[in-house]
C-alpha cells in the first residue's frame, strides 16, 4: 500500500519512530503515523508513546505544545492502538469530534487503512 504524507518532515519522523518500535504490527503503524503527524519531533512523540515498554501514554494527553489537529489525530491513535478511548476523554473521541473539521482527515483515513490494512 502506498502511504500519504501530509510532508517530508511527516514521513522522515514516521520511520524514525517505526525504527524505535520493538515490534511492529498494523496498530503500531498507524500510531507511528498519527504521531508523526501530530508531533513536532521524536521528543515530543515520546511524551505520548514510551517506545521502552511498548504503551500509548494517555497520563500525557494535554501537553502545551498541542494544537487542535494534534489533539484530534492522537485521540484518533489511542482508540486505533488499543480499541477504545480512556475513560476521560470518552465522549470526545467519536466521529464527529474527530473528523470534520481538520486538513489532517485524508490523514486520518490513511491511518484507519493503515491500521486494518484496507
Amino acid at each position: 500500500m502506498e502511504i500519504i504524507f501530509d510532508s517530508k518532515r511527516h514521513e522522515e519522523l514516521f520511520h524514525k519512530l517505526i525504527k524505535k518500535c520493538k515490534r511492529v504490527r498494523a496498530d503500531t503503524i498507524s500510531v507511528m503515523y498519527l504521531l508523526a503527524l501530530a508531533c513536532y519531533d521524536e521528543a515530543q512523540a515520546s511524551q505520548m508513546f514510551d517506545f521502552e515498554s511498548n504503551c500509548i501514554c494517555p497520563e500525557n494527553f494535554n501537553q502545551p505544545w498541542q494544537t487542535s489537529g494534534s489533539v484530534r489525530a492522537i485521540r484518533l491513535a489511542f482508540v486505533l492502538w488499543n480499541g477504545y478511548p480512556t475513560e476521560e476523554h470518552q465522549e470526545k473521541n467519536n466521529v464527529y469530534n474527530v473528523f470534520g473539521y481538520s486538513e489532517w482527515d485524508k490523514f486520518f483515513l490513511q491511518a484507519i487503512k493503515l491500521r486494518f490494512q484496507i
